[in-house]
């Protein structure tokens, strides 16, 4: 019957197809069913700029065209990749000519897609031999038909998507046929784009290989899959990067630098621009510091069930309900954050005191965590791993909210994430909206000292055999130049 289906359409020319609906095709294929809560995108204009201009260079090259969004979780990279087909691609997916789907999304799926399966078969783990199908190549014709068969609505010959070049003829062949259309016309080229892709980021494919040996990564591989020159892609996710070899001998790469944490201007931007309201003055700077920032748990922080955000009142609601939601996101995979905390409670108490850091600088870590082999990861790697991120050079930020007592205190940390932060001790929450500006004022003065403490640390761990650390270092970058000279004479 299949087979009938595609003889007759061969010969018959359909009626003309209505439109894919872009907010719908989005909702299925990217936007995480567990969190509805809309933000406006904000601060990103320059970013979304760059792609777009980069996806539609012709560089006389006959090498693929790559943008990478290289940032770490939470940062808005699945709310970037939303808004870029919104506002730069939106004629381009009515007539089919887009695909977007989120990985994360697809390894729930039961069963998981089949493109998906394909391109995982090729990892190393599994052991395959080194001659053996490059599954990645059938991964991605499978990705090309299942969108094509979609969006058109009909059945398509699986023979007729044997290899890359032949895929993308037939879909660019079909769209035109189905939303009557010229095959070939400008800003509506054939792209593809991947978030949440940290899976095919971090693991090896088992021949692929770059000149010096190493071997090319899943998402690597997936883009030579890409047909040159018409391959194009939009790949998202917190280790969303090629390695420099491949990117100057494969594909013509563009890394549009990090989505970095918003600014106070921006947060109440979204707040006023999505909920079409304002925001109290007694909320917006306690959760805008205790986010850091970032547009996730910003967007948790306001979801206009738990929050009122005309009323004073709402801090300590809205405050606990932004910490139930929060809880969820940091259980999960608790191996690998288990193996991750030693360096990030060194990245929170760098951030909680606003010490000056360079992504290429060593995690210090405290001795009686760390193991030899642990001691050489970077500020950059805590990117990868979602620990933290870069607000400006040298002042690497984790969200405080990120660390709560209760699992801190088990791992026997010398200081509780609360003693650096008072809003995440439920009572300070409470009476912060009954509290005077004397009051207020009061309870920071804790935090002070351990914040002086916390940057003791940081420095004692450079050199754990000498209890003895210079003023002069504690303060560093955190008080005036004059007064840090004045310190070093102590």
């Amino acid at each position: 019957m299949k087979d009938l289906e595609i003889l007759v359409r061969a010969q018959v020319k359909p009626l003309l197809r209505n439109k894919v609906d872009v907010e719908s095709y989005l909702r299925e294929n990217l936007d995480p069913k567990s969190d509805s809560a809309e933000m406006l995108l904000q601060e990103r204009a320059e970013q979304l700029d760059i792609a777009d201009r980069w996806l539609r260079l012709t560089l006389g090259s006959e090498k693929r065209q790559v943008a990478l969004c290289y940032s770490p979780q939470g940062s808005g990279k699945s709310q970037f990749v939303k808004s870029f087909v919104h506002e730069k691609r939106a004629e381009a997916m009515k007539c089919g000519r887009v695909i977007v789907r989120c990985c994360d999304v697809a390894t729930q799926k039961k069963p998981q897609p089949s493109w998906l399966s394909h391109v995982l078969r090729d990892c190393n783990e599994h052991q395959r031999p080194a001659n053996a199908h490059n599954s990645t190549d059938d991964g991605l014709c499978e990705l090309v038909r299942e969108h094509v068969e979609a969006v058109t609505g009909f059945t398509q010959d699986a023979f007729e998507y044997r290899d890359s070049r032949a895929a993308y003829a037939m879909w660019i062949k079909e769209t035109a046929r189905c939303f009557g259309f010229k095959e070939e016309i400008e800003d509506i080229e054939p792209l593809i784009m991947l978030d949440t892709c940290e899976l095919l980021a971090e693991h090896k494919h088992h021949s692929h290989k770059h000149k010096s040996g190493v071997p090319n990564m899943l998402l690597e591989a997936f883009c030579l899959a890409m047909p040159s020159p018409k391959g194009r892609g939009l790949f998202s996710g917190c280790n969303a990067k090629f390695d420099e070899e491949f990117s100057l001998s494969m594909a013509n790469v563009r890394d549009f630098g990090l989505l970095l944490p918003l600014t106070e201007k921006g947060f109440r931007n979204a707040i006023e621009q999505s909920l079409d309201c304002t925001i109290d003055e007694n909320i917006v700077m306690p959760l805008f510091d205790v986010c850091e920032g970032q547009p996730r748990f910003l967007r948790l922080a306001v979801k206009p069930r738990s929050t009122n955000l005309g009323s004073a009142d709402a801090f300590s609601e809205g405050f606990e309900a932004l910490k139930k939601s929060v809880k969820p996101r940091l259980s999960a995979d608790k191996k690998k954050k288990d193996k991750c905390f030693p360096y990030a409670y060194t990245c929170f108490l760098a951030s909680s005191t606003k010490a000056r850091v360079a992504s290429d600088d060593v995690i210090v870590m405290n001795p009686a965590w760390a193991s030899d082999a642990e001691r050489t990861r970077t500020f950059e790697e805590a990117m990868t791993y979602s620990i933290g991120t870069y607000k400006i050079k040298k002042r690497f930020t984790v969200p405080p909210i990120t660390f709560v007592d209760d699992v801190a205190t088990k791992r026997g940390v010398p200081i509780p994430p609360s003693e650096l932060h008072p809003f995440l001790k439920p009572e300070v929450v409470k009476r912060f909206r009954h509290a005077d500006a004397l009051e207020r004022g009061r309870q920071f003065e804790r935090p002070f000292m351990y914040a002086v403490y916390a940057r003791y640390l940081l420095e004692f761990w450079k050199n754990a055999s000498n209890p003895w650390v210079p003023l002069a270092k504690v303060f560093e970058g955190a008080v005036q130049t004059e007064i840090t000279a004045k310190a070093q004479q102590m």
